[in-house]
């Protein structure tokens, strides 16, 4: 009996490990792709992040842009500089607000592959967005002489 199971033994040893590494694997994989998914919202939403702490700033700049250009306006000068920076201020915000009414927080019924694909696909969005963002503030600021 001893020699039997000192046979039997490490052969059920092996074949136990072998089984472990065979899902070790898939599951590694399908741990990898949760991972990468997971750091591309984080990224997305960064970005998301990094853009929104303009908002008070764009609104505070499109304020004052438009009194401006209607100061101007009434005294019959012109104001297209300041209509543009307003506009674009605008069009600033409007692009955040439509990006996330759009974005798909959720991803139900998406492979691992789509959800990737799609993360992918919003960080390109909300770079623009967030470039949008800096530029518009950043030409406001130039106009109105601010810091």
């Amino acid at each position: 009996m001893y020699t039997f199971m000192t046979r039997i033994l490490p052969m059920a040893a092996i074949f136990a490990l072998a089984a472990c590494q065979g899902n070790t694997s898939t599951q590694t994989t399908a741990d990898s792709d949760s991972l990468m998914v997971d750091s591309l919202k984080a990224e997305v939403m960064d970005l998301h992040d990094e853009g929104m702490a303009h908002t008070m700033a764009i609104r505070r700049l499109t304020t004052r842009s438009k009194e401006v250009a209607d100061s101007l306006d009434s005294k019959k000068a012109d104001a297209s500089s300041y209509k543009a920076a307003a506009s674009l201020l605008d069009s600033a915000n409007n692009a955040m607000n439509d990006w996330m009414h759009s974005f798909d927080f959720k991803m139900e019924g998406k492979t691992m592959a789509e959800k990737k694909t799609y993360l992918e696909e919003e960080k390109k969005k909300m770079t623009e967005v967030k470039a949008l963002m800096e530029r518009s503030v950043n030409e406001a600021k130039a106009l109105l002489k601010e810091e």
